[in-house]
């Protein structure tokens, strides 16, 4: 009995032993507390009155709606997306004989502020913009002859049948921030626009996060200005004196 005792005690005291040699593995206690932070952004005020000013495509030189000729159709406010403006297109005056047109003829570069001191030459353009709150920025640009060329001849109306205006040279002009600009603009190649051919696209915004802001989308540049916009008449339509007019609708819409 008393062996077994001192062996129990012996046993009793070693295992003591080891449980005091057992490193310590309680967690440490630890505690978190989240706080908000804001911030909150606006719309410039003073974008909202000058986006109907006509400027020089990336300059901000410029002429207000009021130096347009009150004949043409006036810059008007889409709101947060649409078209500004469309430069009018003049294909001058020509001579011809016995009412056949034997070779196409070009639109004049665009004159901004024309009777002001300060007046401006650039290439013909469309100025649109997309000033959407939303993540998904695509639109596309389509243009469409929605009146034929009409004159008045000897007291009635008179229709240049198959008349065509042809778009090329394309490229884009801003003088918003740089950083929005399309890296990958899509441009089409011969736009060919005619009375009952429906829109044809010109322009797509193919970027999600790009393409924000306001844009002219140009017709040529300083150099090819004045061959970017094409007249066509064929040879088997009539051409008589009077003076011509067609409008053309531009037209932007978004992408899904």
């Amino acid at each position: 009995m008393k062996l077994t005792h001192k062996l129990c005690g012996a046993a009793l005291v070693a295992a003591a032993g080891v449980a005091l040699a057992v490193p310590n593995t309680t967690k440490a206690q630890e505690h978190s507390h989240r706080g908000n932070a804001y911030i909150e952004f606006t719309r410039d005020s003073t974008r909202e009155t000058d986006v109907t000013q006509i400027t020089k495509p990336g300059d901000s030189t410029g002429s207000k709606a009021t130096d347009i000729d009150s004949s043409e159709i006036q810059p008007t406010n889409p709101g947060d997306f649409g078209i500004i403006f469309v430069t009018p297109l003049n294909f001058g005056q020509h001579e011809i004989m016995n009412g056949t047109v034997t070779e196409d003829y070009f639109a004049k570069p665009f004159t901004g502020n024309a009777n002001g001191t300060d007046k401006w030459s650039s290439p013909n353009f469309v100025k649109f913009r997309d000033d959407r709150q939303t993540l998904d920025h695509k639109y596309k640009l389509s243009v469409q002859m929605v009146s034929p060329f009409t004159g008045d001849v000897d007291g009635q109306t008179h229709t240049l049948d198959g008349a065509t205006i042809t778009y090329n040279n394309l490229n884009l002009a801003s003088i918003d921030n740089a950083t929005h600009y399309p890296t990958t603009p899509a441009f089409e190649t011969n736009i060919t626009i005619a009375d009952g051919l429906g829109k044809q696209l010109a322009y797509t915004n193919v970027e999600a996060t790009k393409g924000i802001g306001v844009y002219e989308l140009c017709f040529g540049d300083d150099s090819t200005a004045a061959d970017s916009v094409k007249f066509h008449l064929p040879e088997t339509s009539l051409a008589y004196t009077s003076a011509y007019k067609s409008v053309v609708e531009w037209t932007m819409e978004t992408v899904n």
